[in-house]
């Protein structure tokens, strides 16, 4: 059983981290350019976003988690999943100094003595193909691999931060970091979201190698679209923070809504928002490959989505 002090700090992490994971349109990541009248020349990019959450620090010794980014796909949901796979399959590994590359490290948190696990990966980019998609007869395309590329560019400008409210005590990093040299795929995840040792002046904060939640890509992969994927996934890091046995959670129709796709101003769009969730929702209930058992409740106003496992 997990320590409840490691368990919190990274669920809210993984929680807060979904709200970035969107059901975008193909269209999003677009740059637009615009020239101004003295010549020069104005680009928009992708909208970021910040969020914010608090914790229990006598639980964490954090008071907030704090995300910052542009929105995440559902292609890059289905990398990030392949990404830990990954670095879960590897060999533990003494820490150095250079292993935890963050933007601001503090040693009450991360000290010279600690055993770090599993934070780093190196896999050919074929059989990282093969972990993110297992149902593949044949070998990706260029095309594909460069789209693979561009969420991993896009998780890597996500940044993740754990801090204090004096913000004395901080941990601020990357989602991801990684690089391409040859055929070889170099990554190293948020040290925030796998499972290592923290040893610090007061306690030991987090403890022993473990996943942080259950990850069943068994499950995942064989689902027909990305929308079902990422309601899934919803669904499973939800019951992750979980102990019983017996699960059942629910969530507000609009609420989960507005965690898959993108605010629309239309009503006409969001009529097809939500006939695109309730179709989900019915698909993904019909789906033999999934262990959840979903239905809606509610008026027309206001539905609850209630899952039990």
């Amino acid at each position: 059983m997990l320590p409840k002090t490691y368990k919190e700090a990274r669920m809210a992490s993984i929680e807060v981290l979904f709200n970035f994971f969107k059901a975008v349109p193909s269209t999003y990541y677009n740059e637009t350019e615009k020239e101004l009248s003295d010549g020069s020349t104005q680009i928009k990019k992708a909208e970021t976003q910040t969020i914010k959450k608090e914790l229990d620090k006598k639980l964490t010794g954090f008071d907030y988690i704090e995300i910052s980014g542009i929105y995440l796909s559902a292609f890059d949901q289905k990398v990030f999943r392949a990404i830990i796979q990954c670095v879960n399959k590897q060999e533990e590994q003494s820490y150095s100094s250079n292993l935890v590359n963050a933007k601001s490290l503090n040693e009450e948190y991360i000290p010279v003595k600690k055993e770090i696990y599993s934070n780093k990966a190196v896999i050919d980019i074929n059989e990282f193909y093969k972990i993110f998609n297992p149902n593949a007869k044949h070998r990706a395309s260029t095309e594909l691999y460069k789209k693979i590329v561009k969420s991993l560019d896009r998780l890597a400008h996500v940044i993740l931060s754990f801090y204090t409210k004096d913000k004395r005590n901080i941990i601020t990093a990357p989602l991801l970091i990684f690089s391409r040299i040859d055929n070889q795929l170099f990554l190293q995840l948020h040290p925030a979201i796998l499972s290592f040792q923290y040893e610090s002046k007061n306690e030991n904060i987090l403890k022993l190698k473990q996943s942080y939640y259950s990850l069943n890509n068994n499950e995942y992969y064989t689902l027909e679209n990305d929308l079902q994927r990422l309601l899934y996934s919803k669904i499973q890091y939800k019951f992750a923070s979980m102990g019983s046995s017996n699960k059942q959670c629910s969530f507000e129709f609009e609420n989960l809504k507005s965690q898959l796709f993108l605010p629309v101003k239309f009503s006409k769009n969001r009529y097809k928002q939500n006939s695109k969730l309730r179709k989900a929702i019915s698909e993904l209930n019909s789906n033999k490959n999934c262990s959840y058992d979903l239905k809606i409740e509610g008026s027309k106003i206001l539905y609850l989505i209630v899952c039990k496992s």
